[in-house]
């Protein structure tokens, strides 16, 4: 049996949805945590979380299984962290700042 995945171009549709929503009200971005929310964006249950930015492209963190999140998820950015408290560090490191 084949498991379930969101296709990739639904994933595509709902990040820049909320690309354009974070424009709209002037946010820089978003870190997204909840489980749920995590499955609606980039398509595993995974523990990690995501942060999205309003003009660029989304950075995925993964604590557990990097590989099965990079076979999961059309996102093109998946890290692998240790903590939820590398993330600060990383997206400082990936994007010059924060």
């Amino acid at each position: 049996m084949t498991p379930f995945r969101i296709p990739s171009n639904q994933i595509k549709k709902r990040l820049l949805k909320l690309q354009k929503q974070l424009r709209i009200n002037r946010l820089d971005g978003i870190l997204i945590v909840q489980r749920v929310d995590l499955i609606y964006f980039f398509g595993t249950a995974q523990n990690g979380c995501l942060y999205v930015l309003a003009r660029e492209a989304p950075l995925l963190f993964i604590k557990r299984s990097h590989s099965r999140a990079r076979k999961e998820s059309p996102l093109k950015h998946v890290l692998r962290i240790q903590s939820i408290k590398d993330v600060p560090g990383l997206i400082q490191d990936f994007y010059s700042g924060l």
